[in-house]
């Protein structure tokens, strides 16, 4: 592999790195993922499959179209979210129909446990200080009972473990 294709593809994985920050921030803060964000996903995808070494594109949109249709299938029940579910949809473009898929699914469920557990015992310990320290402001949403827990946070995760592990289609560290 020649330099120009080695940072290329650290660019695309800096890149995809800083959307899952923006994924989990944006999740936390305001329980949404923007449309923008995952256009951007999208952008990138795109061109990364003109500009490196990605030949399987056309199943990775296979791919993508199977988790469409499991995920409205999941957002019609009211089990997950319409932006965790686009965000699984064009992260899993990236992730392709191979091995990395399942690897993908799994390890988003596996970190999605894990958030619940973390999110429950902060909803349990946090409020309590949260209302001594700071008697004025209103209490995060995250930190409320019976809110929803940002499942998205966990997508990102579980993608950047994929991202980091060199498992995504033609980018790595």
């Amino acid at each position: 592999m020649d330099i120009s294709a080695l940072s290329t593809g650290h660019f695309f994985a800096i890149a995809l790195m800083l959307c899952m920050v923006w994924v989990v921030v944006s999740d936390a803060v305001h329980y949404i993922i923007p449309n923008t964000l995952n256009a951007l996903l999208l952008a990138l995808y795109i061109a990364a499959a003109l500009m490196l070494p990605i030949t399987a594109w056309l199943p990775a949109f296979g791919t993508a179209a199977l988790m469409l249709v499991v995920g409205l299938g999941l957002f019609s029940l009211g089990i997950m979210g319409g932006g965790d579910i686009k965000l699984l949809v064009v992260l899993s473009l990236w992730t392709g129909w191979g091995m990395a898929t399942p690897q993908f699914i799994f390890l988003t469920a596996i970190a999605g446990g894990l958030l619940v557990v973390v999110v429950l015992l902060l909803r349990l310990i946090l409020p309590t200080l949260w209302l001594k320290w700071r008697p004025t402001k209103n209490l995060p949403r995250l930190l409320v009972r019976k809110q929803p827990v940002p499942y998205g946070i966990a997508i990102a995760v579980a993608f950047a473990w994929l991202l980091v592990t060199g498992r995504v289609a033609g980018v790595g560290f």
